[in-house]
């Protein structure tokens, strides 16, 4: 095999393997910066176990717990990304 056949084939495996961020679809570095993530906030009665657990980027991970915040105290507030609650 030529050099340029392996990369590709490398290349394509182990991004097929590779763990995405749920939040973005993004990869994530495992060498770099992870966030453990709780699936159900612990609020709403999500666990601390291994079933209620994802990765995400640390970036995904905070701005998710910010939009559901801001929503959650401004429920009449669209935010940008977010689809009206009423019809216009």
């Amino acid at each position: 095999f030529s050099g340029d056949t392996k990369s590709a084939v490398f290349s394509k495996t182990a991004l097929t393997a590779a763990i995405r961020c749920p939040v973005c679809q993004g990869y994530l570095d495992q060498t770099k910066s992870v966030s453990y993530d709780h699936i159900k906030e612990r609020a709403s009665g999500g666990g601390g176990g291994e079933e209620n657990c994802q990765l995400t980027h640390p970036y995904c991970n905070q701005a998710t717990k910010n939009k559901a915040f801001q929503l959650k105290m401004n429920p009449e507030v669209t935010i940008v990304g977010n689809p009206p609650s009423t019809p216009v």
